[in-house]
């Protein structure tokens, strides 16, 4: 298997990827800790695509996708962490079908990621009267 090198990931997609985040600084206003939060989540999704020899963005399917989110899962993501990343992909790949560089968005159909319902807190004898 090839080494993966730092040239790879910053290449793979990288226009792409900063005309987005663009898009989100200057047209959608985003916060600055956003946007440098979801330029680490693209970078990162980058990796894992030179990783598993995914080399076009035309190549990402729903498969690759949900690879991605269970290598997230495995690794220990908090469900919040897990929620920020596929959103920003979400509205990468959003973006990349209106630009008309993909033809398909293939978070298309990804299930959310939802986060654990919570018991409600016991109320005491003294709270009820």
């Amino acid at each position: 298997m090839e080494e993966v090198t730092t040239t790879d990931i910053c290449t793979f997609a990288a226009e792409e990827r900063n005309a987005y985040l663009r898009r989100l600084s200057n047209q959608r206003m985003l916060s600055d800790h956003t946007v440098v939060a979801y330029r680490r989540d693209l970078r990162q999704f980058a990796k894992f695509c030179v990783d598993v020899a995914v080399t076009e963005l035309g190549d990402v399917d729903r498969l690759v996708m949900r690879r991605y989110v269970q290598h997230l899962a495995g690794g220990g993501a908090a469900r919040s962490t897990l929620q920020r990343k596929v959103s920003a992909l979400r509205g990468f790949f959003a973006y990349l079908v209106d630009e008309d560089v993909v033809a398909v968005n293939p978070t298309t159909g990804l299930r959310p990621i939802k986060k654990p319902a919570r018991l409600p807190k016991h109320l005491g004898a003294s709270t009820l009267g």
